[in-house]
């Protein structure tokens, strides 16, 4: 290695070439004079590795120093975006919910579940043969929608409980169940097709079908993911099973 006469300045020489460093490594080479730690120049390509008491590789090619400071942002933007990603599956799963509570879900041959604007679409209803409609929720149809109702011979029946856990679901089901046709079709909604329809539509399974309640739930749950009854309703689900089992 060879030093210029002015000022002391690294050099490091291939052949006939040679490289030096920009002015601006310069001026930070001089501030170091005097130093003893070593490092190891990373930008002469095709020279062998060099000590020359610079840290050269925080420069690059053109002289220029990596601004190392710059370069955490990036890991922190990487991260974020990382981060946004997951933000990103959440609003797809709030967006999936959402699209589940507009429609009108098919759990059997005989039975549907749906939230409050499913139910009055009456061309879905009567696409699904729908005949019967259990509204439990204490939200009252429109004028027109009843009338569409009465002109495609749909029967509304409601039951304005809201989603309490102390709310009787049972009363309804045995009131409910009895009235049942073979011939009929039935739509169990409430506001989002998330609780009270579906504790609704678990207990009439339970009570017509002979089904348990976890296989209800599992069924409901197979053509409506968002099914969800309340931690009260599933007591008195419970408690109706029970007594389904003593009989």
């Amino acid at each position: 290695m060879t030093y210029n006469s002015s000022p002391a300045f690294p050099v490091v020489h291939k052949g006939m070439h040679s490289m030096m460093v920009a002015e601006s490594v310069r001026s930070e080479y001089n501030n170091s004079r005097g130093s003893s730690v070593s490092f190891e120049p990373r930008i002469l390509i095709g020279s062998p590795v060099t000590k020359v008491g610079i840290d050269l590789s925080l420069y690059d090619l053109c002289g220029r120093k990596h601004d190392q400071q710059q370069q955490q942002p990036q890991q922190f933007e990487s991260e974020s975006e990382s981060s946004d990603g997951n933000e990103d599956e959440d609003d797809n799963c709030e967006e999936d919910e959402e699209q589940i509570i507009l429609q009108l879900s098919q759990i059997n041959s005989w039975l549907c579940v749906s939230g409050f604007e499913a139910s009055e679409d009456v061309q879905r209803l009567k696409e699904r043969s729908i005949n019967r409609v259990f509204n439990i929720t204490p939200e009252k149809k429109s004028v027109s929608v009843l009338a569409a109702y009465k002109d495609a011979g749909i029967v509304e029946q409601c039951f304005p409980i809201t989603d309490i856990d102390s709310a009787d679901i049972i009363s309804i089901i045995q009131e409910i169940a009895p009235t049942i046709q073979p011939s009929d079709r039935v739509l169990c909604q409430c506001q989002a097709g998330v609780s009270r329809s579906i504790s609704i539509a678990i207990g009439l399974m339970m009570t017509l079908d002979g089904l348990s309640l976890d296989t209800a739930l599992e069924q409901i749950k197979a053509a409506r993911h968002i099914a969800r009854p309340n931690p009260g309703f599933l007591e008195q689900l419970q408690k109706l099973q029970r007594r389904y089992h003593a009989d």
